[in-house]
């Protein structure tokens, strides 16, 4: 794996130093619909109190506020640079209380109280998750009562076959994510294929196929 490749997978999973901005920016630019479209993918009949797991420079945050009732939204990251450039592009939302960025150790374990946010939502993070069935099972446990967790992938035969993500990706099959689900509790659970036109992280146009899966914390 050439060497490019290998900084490129590094910065995708945890944006850090000088290059910090310049990827997340091209991160948004190729996932922005990808994000956009799992937030339409949410559901809330009240005041939603929303977490998301991986959200990068966050540029979406005005989307989602357009699109959902949200009383509270958080944000964690392993990336100490994303925490800070999110901050600064939703400096209006923090300034308000609206919106919070805390960067974690990404190991699995969710340092909030059961049933607190009514819905959990997370695009193209699945891959760098050490612990997936920890993770969720954390997720269920912090989800209220008819919380709903909304997670977008690439499909795993296309992420496999991209050149950068050779080394430190693990990509799923929707069965295989849908059996995280399972496991940690969820019920309802189903899924949408997509697909997209977008310029990969090397700079090439590629057809793209995605899928969402959503599930539901019954009670």
């Amino acid at each position: 794996m050439k060497k490019e490749y290998l900084e490129l997978a590094e910065q995708l999973k945890c944006p850090s130093g000088e290059r910090a901005k310049e990827v997340a920016d091209t991160m948004f630019a190729s996932n922005e619909n990808m994000i956009k479209t799992t937030i339409e993918n949410l559901r809330a009949e009240t005041p939603a109190q929303v977490l998301e797991i991986g959200f990068g420079n966050a540029k979406h945050l005005a989307f989602l506020f357009r699109e959902l009732a949200v009383k509270r939204y958080t944000g964690i990251d392993v990336s100490k640079a994303m925490v800070a450039e999110a901050n600064l592009v939703n400096k209006t939302y923090v300034a308000q209380q609206k919106a919070n960025f805390l960067q974690v150790d990404g190991k699995g374990k969710l340092q909030f109280t059961e049933n607190y946010f009514t819905h959990c939502f997370t695009a193209n993070t699945l891959y760098f998750w050490e612990k997936p069935q920890q993770y969720f099972n954390e997720i269920f446990r912090v989800l209220k009562p008819k919380g709903q967790l909304v997670i977008a992938c690439i499909a795993k035969e296309f992420g496999e076959q991209l050149p950068f993500t050779q080394k430190g990706f693990t990509f799923y099959s929707k069965a295989s994510i849908k059996t995280f689900f399972k496991n940690a509790g969820f019920a309802a659970i189903s899924s949408i294929d997509y697909s997209e036109d977008v310029k990969s992280k090397d700079g090439q146009w590629v057809r793209r196929p995605f899928f969402i899966i959503e599930g539901e914390k019954l009670g």
